[in-house]
């Protein structure tokens, strides 16, 4: 049922652990390094992906690095950093991940992305916006959105920074222009999760 509209819409692959660096993820969606991190425009959003189950092969400080650099480099008025394992998450088990908190936090924090989107925690969160995990104006919003198909957790850690936290299957719609981003998380009946509108 999936395949034809699958053909017609376009895809952005965002590793996560099931997949590590396996030879038919990349033979699938072919990167243009060999780190599986990428840097894509579209619209008024820039996305930097990362692949952050390439440790063994790229540091976590040149990680951060590459995301710094590839922030830096955009001049469009969205920045989004977008990798598996969540940085701020009220879920349990997983919750944060202390690699990318240590190394990748900073760099969003100093300003890189207003917006950060993961996976890996079988739920879906909205953190309010944060800088080094306490909630602050004007600090990056952070979102889970692991609710795919997985069994869903069902504990949490109640962090004080987690604004919605839904232990259901949903997707996420967002609509972005130069000056507003709207996100709108719905589960599969159709009915409205969480709603956010966030502006420049």
């Amino acid at each position: 049922a999936a395949a034809e509209p699958l053909v017609t819409l376009p895809i952005v692959m965002v590793q996560g652990n099931h997949e590590a660096n396996d030879q038919f993820v990349y033979g699938l969606f072919p990167t243009s390094n060999d780190t599986g991190s990428f840097g894509l425009d579209y619209g008024p959003v820039h996305f930097s992906v990362l692949n952050d189950n390439a440790f063994g092969e790229w540091n976590a400080t040149a990680m951060a690095a590459w995301l710094a650099a590839d922030l830096a480099a955009t001049e469009r008025p969205w920045r989004v950093a977008t990798f598996h394992r969540p940085i701020v998450s009220s879920s349990n088990p997983h919750g944060e991940d202390a690699t990318n908190k240590t190394y990748l936090l900073p760099v969003i924090d100093s300003g890189g992305a207003q917006i950060v989107l993961n996976g890996h925690s079988h739920n879906y969160e909205r953190s309010y916006p944060v800088r080094n995990m306490v909630e602050t104006e004007g600090g990056a919003i952070h979102f889970v959105t692991g609710g795919a198909g997985a069994p869903l957790y069902t504990g949490s850690y109640d962090r004080g920074y987690t604004a919605v936290e839904a232990k259901t299957e949903h997707w996420v719609l967002v609509e972005a222009n130069s000056n507003t981003w709207t996100s709108t998380a719905y589960d599969l009946a159709g009915n409205v999760i969480d709603t956010v509108e966030i502006t420049r």
